[in-house]
């Protein structure tokens, strides 16, 4: 087996595997019943998730970096965007440093879509399961709607 044909499947399954997480974290979110977990604790885990995930990836396939490295092209605005948000929070004396924090998480999430844009596999997998996920969260809301909402309201609409 040539090199090419072993680092090619290790990106589709790279590409792959950050589509599922993404797609279950997705789907966490669209669940989020305030009953049952919070919204702002699955967004938190999944961007952990998935830049760790990315990371070991990185880390274990020197041979396909610069495949899963955005290019210049996003590079460049990102590193003026995250500098002048640098800059903003450094000579703000009431901004904390956590506040960088979702910046780039959704950075993070504009390069990992990039990259994973680049196999047909991989979006249809997101776009499927997104659909499907959206389909069950209808079939809730109609629940909800004709008061047969299995988990408990925490907000009374009147």
């Amino acid at each position: 087996m040539s090199i090419s044909a072993t680092t090619g499947r290790l990106c589709t399954a790279a590409r792959r595997t950050l589509a599922i997480i993404l797609l279950s974290s997705g789907l966490a979110m669209f669940g989020a019943h305030p009953t049952l977990f919070d919204r702002s604790t699955t967004y938190a885990l999944a961007i952990s998730a998935l830049a760790a995930a990315w990371g070991g990836f990185l880390l274990t396939c020197r041979n396909v970096r610069t495949s899963a490295l955005p290019p210049t092209a996003l590079l460049g605005p990102s590193s003026v965007l995250i500098g002048s948000a640098a800059l903003s929070i450094l000579f703000n004396a009431d901004a904390a440093w956590s506040n960088i924090l979702p910046l780039v998480a959704q950075l993070l999430l504009l390069w990992l879509g990039w990259w994973l844009a680049a196999e047909n596999g991989s979006l249809s997998l997101l776009g499927g399961g997104l659909l499907a996920g959206t389909v069950l969260i209808g079939l809730h809301a109609l629940l909800q709607h004709w008061n047969l909402d299995p988990p408990a309201a925490s907000c009374l609409f009147r």
